[in-house]
């Protein structure tokens, strides 16, 4: 099979190689091609690295860091291909290295939180796909945060994932994107609301903390991103 796979990979690569020449459908196909030959290239490794008893978190790592700078090199050039090879790539290296260094629940979260972070970066730049990358980072960071409130449930929880949130929403304000005001409005009203929890025992005022939370974390992401999308009208326009 890993033969077969790496045949495979080096036929798709030709392939790629072909139409890359082209414009249009044709290269749009190449990129196809060229998500299918690295992805053959990247499993018949990983099935060669098994029979050989080298660890998962090591092949994991091995191969999503091989993804990952494949995806750099390209990302310039094409329209999704870099975008759909660095998203995946960049989970399997953090995924490898909660496993390789056994991290605890909790602490576990970081790695996810730095790759989320790296790809909200990669995704400022001015190429194809680039707001795919852009909201697999603001998601990525978003799905880890829970997981260290959950494990850490008081201030020494609640302040960082504060700061996450406020740097999502500045950075979004900062360069108009939507997609990172809504994810650091997501975050701070998580983090309060996950520390209310675990830290008032009346149920009444529980729920009528997170409501409140809820509703002004609302209020203030839409007051938001009305204001930047007027802001963007502006400078488009000049009216």
């Amino acid at each position: 099979i890993a033969v077969s796979l790496l045949v495979a990979s080096a036929v798709f690569g030709v392939i790629t190689f072909q139409l890359w020449r082209h414009e249009g459908w044709r290269r749009r196909a190449g990129e196809f091609c060229e998500i299918v030959s690295l992805g053959s290239l990247v499993a018949g490794g990983a099935i060669l690295l098994v029979d050989a008893d080298i660890d998962g978190a090591i092949i994991a790592v091995s191969a999503g860091s091989l993804g990952v700078m494949w995806a750099l090199l390209r990302v310039r050039f094409t329209e999704f291909s870099s975008a759909i090879i660095v998203i995946p790539s960049t989970m399997a290296v953090c995924g490898g290295i909660v496993e390789w260094a056994e991290l605890d629940f909790g602490v576990g979260a970081i790695p996810f939180l730095i790759g989320g972070s790296l790809l909200i970066g990669l995704g400022q730049g001015d190429y194809g796909a680039a707001i795919l990358i852009r909201i697999a980072g603001v998601v990525t960071v978003f799905s880890s945060v829970p997981q260290w409130l959950d494990e850490y449930s008081g201030l020494d929880g609640l302040i960082p994932a504060l700061g996450i949130g406020a740097l999502l929403l500045w950075t979004g304000m900062q360069w108009n994107r939507i997609e990172q005001i809504i994810g650091g409005s997501a975050v701070t009203v998580i983090a309060i609301v996950v520390y209310l929890t675990n830290n008032i025992d009346n149920d009444l005022l529980q729920g009528v903390a997170i409501v409140a939370v809820g509703v002004a974390g609302l209020v203030f992401t839409a007051f938001v991103v009305k204001r930047q999308r007027q802001s963007s009208y502006v400078t488009t326009t000049g009216a």
